[in-house]
Parts: structure tokens; sequence; C-alpha cells
């Protein structure tokens, strides 16, 4: 298969040994888990730690080194952890469980290869930010412009960048494993957990199924009566790839999803999401890797041995605030919930005691959530930005790239597509309940499966559960920083996930006595909630035999990839293109060039009309890329002495339903001064 040609498989399978062993290792002596747990789970541990340990090596050592630098010191850990190891102890390990494997390995390939088809959702600035990352960025600089700290949540992107450096894979070809690895992983730890919550494999897998395709119910709305739907439609205003999709909803749900890089056929906008995605379809730069780490700690919490359970307890937790941070804040809050429960319950059992004792299991969950805490305002992402932006504030204009800024607003559900809805529009409210879907009607028995963890003193499973509350209160907020209001959309992600794991175990442990109607209701929500999911599935198993690299990026671009990424002096050149993007994720190397993703500064527009080379030299550019439609166009500029042409590259280009001739030329203009 093409994507074998693509990396370097055994220093690919050399890392993920290493992950596997240091993670298992840590779970046969530190944790008590159930039999067949231990090798997903400590794959998970192992990938996680070494992707958090790279993250700080990184910026002391040199990127291959650092990372298996990362990867042995996770080795070490485990065999620290199981110390002295004896044949007894291993010996008391279940057998491994190969198609348990095998069917992990399948399914990796399958998703990774469903990434290779498709080129969508911000790869414009997700192969731009990997690229230069993997060049020694660590943490990121915004692409194109070189001065600006980048705030991203990069744990998926970084976990790229080990594949790039380790098993040198390309960009596109690095992310799309990285997110196919994570979402298979949080398949299988959703059969983990549903599996032990059940006792029943049949369960376990449905869970899984159901974590993976279960959205919202956009379609649903195609059931209308015509009237009514139209009604609706006149009530909102599509935003993003919704408006670009179609002037308004009753024309856009006939109507293919109108997003870059979907395929070799489109998605219908009628089973597509802004709201509640399935997680099949989170092909961004976070991917469901926040789900992964969430998974991995609600796996392990209460299963400790020994006090040094914190140390990847404290990883794990800090990993997710790089994963993302919202869903790391709203956890926190969670906690706080948790916390102010057992202070009244505990006042309330005994109102002339005024001194409040935490319980033992307690102190050992504060010292992990303070020492997490402090991990996170330190190693980079949004969070370093937001305390750095505190405690440091500006006059002049800010060097970090996010704004954050929330407002409180009437109740309010924010997609993506469809825009603002409000629940006390009945119109908008209608079309609301249809972009959330039923999925939000497991979240009584969510709660109430929490407030048991909580009396059982299940600390984090009852705080994560507890953030379903913030999680769905956040309708009232309105984030309107610069990443755009739709990242308002990421604050009922603790709400959905919970859902999403939890709604399968516990419907089916309360159908157990009860009447077959209500057996039926169940089934039907349930299939109603995956509908969309599946149908999205068949469509990205279509673009399977179709590899892309993304919509702006060619066959010509990647043979200059291979030969020149990382290799253009010196390390800090600036590579001029028209589409700054595009060099970028080529060469790894800066530009100065952006305002924000998709906006080029005036600055840069105008040496784009107007190409001189020793006006470029003279900003900070030492090379120049472009197409030949470009050279063409500004062959004066271009053709100058001093213009030297490192190599061209021919190849054809889409152009009126056919093919036409193209290049693509790469100069050296360090001589033009």
């Amino acid at each position: 298969m093409y994507l074998f040609s693509e990396l370097q498989i055994i220093p690919l399978l050399f890392l993920f040994l290493l992950w596997g062993i240091g993670g298992w290792l840590m779970t046969i002596r530190w944790f008590d888990l159930e039999p067949g747990e231990h090798g997903l789970i400590g794959f998970g541990i192992g990938m996680v730690i070494t992707n958090w340990l790279g993250n700080f090596l990184a910026r002391i050592l040199p990127m291959s080194v650092a990372f298996w630098c990362a990867a042995l010191l996770t080795l070490a850990l485990g065999v620290f952890s199981a110390w002295p190891l004896n044949r007894e102890l291993l010996l008391t390990q279940q057998k491994v469980q190969w198609s348990k494997w095998l069917l992990f390995i399948i399914a990796v390939f399958i998703f990774t290869l469903i990434g290779r088809g498709l080129g969508m959702l911000d790869d414009y600035q997700n192969l731009p930010t990997i690229s230069i990352m993997a060049t020694g960025d660590i943490p990121p600089h915004l692409p194109g412009a070189p001065d600006v700290r980048y705030g991203y949540h990069y744990f998926l992107i970084l976990l790229g960048v080990q594949f790039m450096r380790v098993a040198s894979a390309a960009p596109w070809t690095a992310l799309d494993l990285a997110r196919g690895l994570t979402l298979t992983l949080a398949i299988f730890l959703t059969v983990l957990l549903a599996l032990r919550l059940t006792r029943n494999k049949t369960v376990a897998w449905i869970s899984a199924a159901f974590f993976a395709f279960a959205s919202g119910t956009r379609w649903l709305l195609l059931l209308l009566p015509g009237t009514l739907l139209n009604r609706i439609s006149s009530s909102l205003t599509l935003i993003g790839s919704g408006h670009n999709t179609a002037s308004n909803l009753f024309e856009a749900l006939s109507r293919p999803w109108a997003v870059a890089g979907s395929g070799p056929i489109p998605f219908p906008f009628a089973f597509v999401n802004g709201v509640n995605p399935a997680a099949i379809m989170m092909h961004n730069g976070y991917g469901v890797s926040a789900n992964l780490i969430m998974l991995l700690l609600l796996l392990l919490a209460g299963q400790q041995r020994t006090w040094k359970t914190g140390v990847p307890l404290t990883i794990l937790l800090a990993s997710l605030a790089l994963a993302n941070e919202v869903d790391f804040a709203i956890l926190y809050f969670g906690i706080v919930l948790v916390a102010i429960l057992w202070v009244v319950q505990n006042k309330r059992s005994s109102p002339v005691d005024k001194t409040i004792r935490p319980p033992y299991s307690v102190q050992f969950w504060i010292i992990v959530i303070i020492l997490a805490g402090i991990f996170a305002v330190i190693q980079g992402g949004l969070a370093t930005e937001v305390l750095r932006g505190r405690l440091y504030p500006s006059s002049t204009q800010s060097d970090s790239y996010f704004k954050v800024t929330f407002s409180i607003m009437p109740p309010t559900v924010i997609s993506s597509h469809l825009g603002k809805l409000s629940l006390l529009n009945p119109l908008q409210l209608l079309a609301a309940l249809f972009e959330v879907g039923p999925l939000v009607l497991a979240l009584p028995l969510v709660l109430s499966w929490g407030y048991k963890a909580f009396l059982k003193e299940k600390w984090f499973q009852a705080a994560l559960v507890a953030s379903a509350i913030p999680s769905l209160l956040s309708v009232f907020i309105e984030y309107s920083g610069n990443a755009g209001i739709t990242a308002t959309t990421r604050l009922l992600s603790n709400l959905f996930f919970v859902c999403k794991i939890l709604a399968v175990p516990l419907f089916w442990l309360w159908l157990q006595n009860q009447p077959d109607w209500k057996h039926q209701i169940v089934y039907s929500l349930g299939a109603i909630i995956m509908l969309a999911g599946v149908v999205l599935f068949a469509i990205e198993l279509i673009a399977i035999p179709h590899p892309v690299y993304t919509d702006f990026l060619t066959d010509m671009d990647a043979h200059f990839y291979e030969e020149y990424w990382d290799r253009l002096f010196p390390s800090t050149a600036w590579v001029f293109d028209p589409d700054s993007s595009r060099a970028q994720t080529l060469f790894g190397r800066q530009a100065n060039s952006t305002i924000n993703f998709g906006v080029n500064t005036p600055q840069y527009l105008a040496l784009i009309a107007n190409p001189d080379p020793y006006q470029l030299n003279t900003v900070g550019y030492s090379y120049i890329y472009a197409d030949k439609e470009y050279w063409k166009l500004y062959t004066a500029q271009l053709d100058l002495p001093c213009v030297k042409v490192f190599k061209t590259i021919e190849g054809v280009k889409q152009a009126h339903g056919g093919f036409a001739p193209d290049f693509r030329r790469l100069a050296d203009i360090s001589e033009c001064k």
C-alpha cells in the first residue's frame, strides 16, 4: 500500500514498542486493572507520556534525539515502576490477545488511509504548523508571523511531529497517522470502559461504535413540513462553510457540504454537524486527543495501588491542557463542583463540626490537580499564553496570537454552520434541538452515575461527569476572540463526550427490568443518533483509493518537500510564496505574511502584486517559490540575473475540466541587494 512508502516503518514500530512496554510496565504494579486492560491502557499511557516529555526535551535537544530520549525515559519509568522485575510478576499477566491487537492495527490503518484521502478542516493552518514545529520551533510560533507565539492546543500536532522526526513521514502523512492512531485508541478504550461497566462484550463494542458515529441529527430537518422548514430557514443566518454551501438552510440541506478537500464524493450538508460532530469526522488540529486522555484518566482513576501513580496521572492531566485547554478548564470546573458538593454534604451531616477534613483519597488528587495545573501553565499552549498575558500585559500590539474574551448572552447554541441558534426563539430552538440531537437525553443517567461515583469516593469519575454541568451552562457564554465565534461550540464538548462514552452501557443496565416498549424507544433513538455518522463514514471510505496531500499541494510540491524540507540555509531564512501556507509546509521555513489564517497582511499582498526580488530581500526573504502562472505573470522581476533558480519541477494542473502544463520553481534571491 502507498502508506508504507511514505514513512519508515521499522523506526516507527520500535517507537511504538517503547511506548507500549513502558506504559504496560507502569500498569502491572502501579494500577489494579481488569484482565486484558493492561496492553491498550499501557500503550496509551506510554504514548501520552512520551509526547509530553518530548514537548520539553525538544527545547534543549535536537528533534530526533529529543523524541527517542522521551521514549526511552518512558521505558525507564516503566521499568522503575515494575522493579524488581521477576518471572512470577510477568507470568501473572494475561497472555497477549493477538486478535484484539490485529483488529486495532487494521482500524489504525483504515482511519489513517481515510485521512490520506481527505484534505479538509484547517489543513491550511495545521500543515504549516506541524512542518515548522518539526524543525525545532516548540512551543510554536504562528506560521506566517515569526515573532508571534502561537498558543495552540498542539498535543496532536506534536504527536505528528514525532512521526516526522522518527519515521521520516511527510507532514500530511504524519498528521493523518496521528489522527488515525488516537481515534482508534479512543474507540478501543471505550470498549474497555463499557466492558468494565457491563461485563458484556457485545454491549462494549456497540458502545465503541456509538462513540465513533454518534452526532447531531440535522438530517431530521428533512422530515419537517416544507412550510415549517422554510420558516426555520428564514430565521437563520448561515456562517462559515454553511454560508459557502448555500444562502439559506432550506437550499443547503439538499446540497453537498462546501468544504475544501472533502474527497471524490462530497459530504451531504444535511448529515454533517456544526455543534455535535461524529468522532470519525474530527479531521482538525486536535482530533479526539483530549477524549483519549480523559478515557485513560477515567480507566485509571481509583485503580491506584501506590502514591507513585501520581506521576503518570499528573502527566496525563497536564497533557489534557495541551490537547484541548477548553476540556481541561471545564474539567477543573467539574472538580470545583464536586468539592462544593462534598463540603455541603459534610456540613449537613455534622453541622456542629465547622472544620473541613477531606478524606485521605482526596488528598492524593489534590496534589495531582495542583501539579497538573502548574505544568499546564508552563508547558506551552493556550493556558501558558493566557497566564503570560495576565502577568505581562503590554500596551503595544500583542506578541501572542490568540485573544481570549467571553461575554454573557441569552441562552444560545452556536453552530459553526447554522450560526447563532437562540433557545428563546421557537424556530431557532427547534433547529438547535435537531443540531444537537437526542444524545443529551442520556444526561440524567450520566449524572446519576456520576453521583454514585461521588458517594463511592471515585473523585475523577464524579468530576468528569460534573463537568457536563458547566459545559451545558456554556449556552449562556459567547467566545469573541480571534479564533472566531465558532470556537464557542467547543465549550459543549465535555457534555457530549460523557454522554457518548456512557450512554450505551448505562442505558443497557437501566433497561434490564424495563418493558419492551422502552427497549424499542432506546434502540430507535440510538440508531437515529448514529445514522449521520454511519453515512459520513461510508463516504469517507470512498476516499481511501484517492490519496491527496491537501487541497493546496500537488505532486510537484511533494517533490520539493522530499528534497528541500529543513535544508534551506540558514534555518531562519524566509521563503516568499504567493500561497504562504504552501512554502511553510514544504520547507519548514517562515514568512512574514499573516494577520490571521487565510488573511494576509497588506504588506504581503503588496509584495504578491509586485515581487521585486530586491524589495523581497530587503524585507527579509532569501528564497522565492511559485508556480508557472505566477512566474510567467512577473517574468520581468523574477528573471533578473540575481535570481538563482535552484530547481524547476514540471507537472500538470486541472484547468477547465482538463489538464494544463504547470511547474513549481524554487529560487535563491539572497544576492538581490
